[in-house]
């Protein structure tokens, strides 16, 4: 296990980029570098910190029953409609929480649940496994107050290393 607690990085839900001076979704590169020769360029510690940061916060499409009352709008990238592998998705569905009523129990309509983040989180990040980008990914939820939510992601990079971990503050207005 990682020694050092992971960084959180603050996202504000229901808000469509960030504030000034407010950090970016994505962290600074880590100690970890790519290794050439080891064939190791397109799973280095950035460019798999910026992956998950793609995975979870780009929207992914979502089906009409999905939607939130009075929505239309199912969101989602237009590539999907030709995926290369039957069910493929890019994104997560983390923006229907953004006008959503944090609750601890099963979540009714317009309202949810830290365990239905970790769901959908966990989700948009399964291709990092499928694809051999790591070896295994985690994700817990943990509500945190009245308006927010620590997402925690734990990648294992290959079966015999430690977890590295990043962390992610979901706040809500309601």
């Amino acid at each position: 296990m990682s020694t050092t607690p992971p960084s959180f990085y603050a996202i504000e839900m229901g808000f469509d980029g960030p504030r000034p001076g407010q950090p970016s979704i994505f962290p600074p590169p880590d100690e970890w570098s790519p290794d050439p020769a080891a064939g190791e360029l397109g799973n280095s510690w950035p460019f798999v910190e910026a992956m998950i940061g793609s995975s979870l916060f780009s929207d992914r499409r979502v089906e009409p029953s999905e939607l939130p009352v009075g929505e239309t709008d199912r969101r989602g990238w237009w590539g999907d409609s030709f995926p290369e592998v039957d069910g493929d998705a890019w994104g997560s569905r983390l923006w229907l929480a953004d006008r959503a009523r944090l609750v601890d129990a099963q979540p009714g309509p317009g309202e949810v649940s830290p365990e239905q983040l970790a769901d959908w989180a966990r989700d948009s990040l399964a291709w990092l496994v499928v694809d051999r980008v790591v070896s295994s990914v985690d994700v817990t939820a943990e509500r945190v107050g009245r308006s927010r939510v620590d997402l925690l992601v734990e990648i294992r990079r290959n079966a015999e290393d430690d977890p590295e971990q990043l962390g992610y503050q979901l706040l809500f207005a309601r």
